[in-house]
């Protein structure tokens, strides 16, 4: 993955690419938790015109 990540977004793999074993290190990626992830807490914090969670959209 990271290889194709690197050529075809033009991403930089200096911080995670090992050149003496050529391997990808991962072990500095923090894995977030839901609420980590979160920009609002509540419904109410969200802008009246974003997509409520559970929102129906209609494909044309």
């Amino acid at each position: 993955m990271y290889p194709f990540m690197v050529k075809h977004l033009g991403l930089d793999s200096k911080g995670v690419f090992n050149k003496k074993t050529g391997e990808y290190e991962e072990s500095g990626n923090v894995i977030e938790s839901v609420a980590q992830q979160r920009t609002f807490n509540s419904l109410e914090e969200m802008p009246g015109h974003s997509l409520k969670p559970g929102a129906l959209i209609a494909f044309d």
